[in-house]
């Protein structure tokens, strides 16, 4: 009878409970793969199971079902989306090829799923905090409360992102966090943190370059106010954006040597000299002596 009274508000709003999905006077919840509790929010390692048994992949199929799993937690994994770099160019329109650096990739998720950490739960009544940073290879972010994780976010830099100037790529990092946790951040005043000191000014600087006509418009209808953090202070966000996954990427580039080969061939094979269109024609060395 202690729920007498709730049991009479769903009854009078024709509203039905079912007991077995129910629990009263626990501790802790499971609720969509992940154990909430007093202590904040945390995966469930009977859902995380599926990710670990995962067996490896034979295809694109295989990869993009694997990182649909594994990506259901990517907020609990910092540097998720570096270590993540090599699987996803096996599901693009590239050839299918399990090697030495993707199969370490799919091993260290798996590990990185069976010690993540307990994110804080968000207090309303409370401003966030977004730490972010940016490197050479790619961006990272924390949104943090009181000092408390509430989730990370990183991802890498690809085709001509790695030739930008370092104020796009920390520019870059900031917007691509804002919106990732719009649903936080939008409606109450909020702190960004930067290494980057002259983003300390970016609400005031004048638009002179493309990359704030492009970006600072995505910004507009937020509260907040961006502050300068010291690299050596700027540990987390810092960490995130320089994942040394990267340098798999060094050891991993791929040279077609026969087309070398090929090409000194047929400029030493005199059949190919008289061909049409194989090489330009010799220009007309005109005199005017």
């Amino acid at each position: 009878m202690i729920f007498s009274g709730h049991t009479y508000v769903l009854a009078t709003n024709k509203l039905f409970a079912k007991l077995s999905k129910c629990c009263f006077g626990v501790s802790k919840v499971n609720y969509l793969g992940h154990v909430i509790s007093s202590s904040g929010v945390a995966v469930d390692f009977s859902k995380v199971q599926a990710v670990l048994d995962w067996p490896t992949p034979k295809n694109a199929k295989g990869v993009r079902g694997f990182l649909g799993l594994a990506g259901y937690y990517r907020k609990f994994i910092p540097h998720f989306g570096t270590m993540a770099a090599p699987l996803h160019k096996l599901v693009g329109n590239t050839p299918f090829t399990w090697d030495s650096v993707t199969d370490s990739a799919f091993k260290q998720l798996k590990r990185s799923l069976t010690n993540t950490p307990t994110l804080g739960l968000p207090d309303w009544s409370k401003s966030f905090t977004v730490e972010c940073d940016a490197s050479g290879v790619g961006i990272g972010a924390i949104l943090t409360q009181q000092g408390r994780p509430i989730a990370y976010y990183s991802a890498p830099l690809k085709g001509s992102m790695l030739a930008w100037s370092t104020y796009e790529k920390e520019m870059l990092a900031i917007v691509k966090a804002v919106r990732k946790w719009r649903s936080y951040l939008l409606g109450r005043p909020f702190v960004v943190k930067t290494d980057h000191i002259s983003l300390k000014y970016l609400l005031e600087q004048r638009v002179s370059t493309p990359a704030q006509a492009r970006w600072l418009p995505k910004l507009m209808g937020y509260d907040f106010r961006v502050e300068y953090k010291k690299g050596v202070t700027n540990r987390g966000a810092d960490a995130l954006s320089r994942q040394p996954e990267f340098s798999f990427l060094a050891v991993s580039h791929v040279t077609a040597g026969w087309w070398v080969e090929l090409q000194q061939e047929v400029q030493r094979d005199t059949y190919y000299h008289d061909l049409p269109g194989c090489f330009p024609p010799k220009p007309n060395l005109i005199s005017y002596s």
